[in-house]
């Protein structure tokens, strides 16, 4: 089973988007962004909300 991270740069990436797109669209750090992706960093239920709107 995928992480939130591993399906949201999973979605991120069928979309073609960079990880710096992503976190313009969502409004947050594309630091935090790859630490949610590449290390499982925990990321809050609002900033989830704010990426999972960003993809659509």
């Amino acid at each position: 089973m995928a992480t939130v991270g591993e399906r949201i740069k999973e979605v991120r990436e069928a979309k073609g988007w960079t990880q710096e797109r992503l976190a313009s669209e969502a409004e947050i750090s594309k630091s935090f962004l790859s630490e949610v992706e590449k290390h499982g960093k925990n990321i809050s239920l609002d900033l989830l909300l704010k990426v999972a709107t960003a993809l659509g």
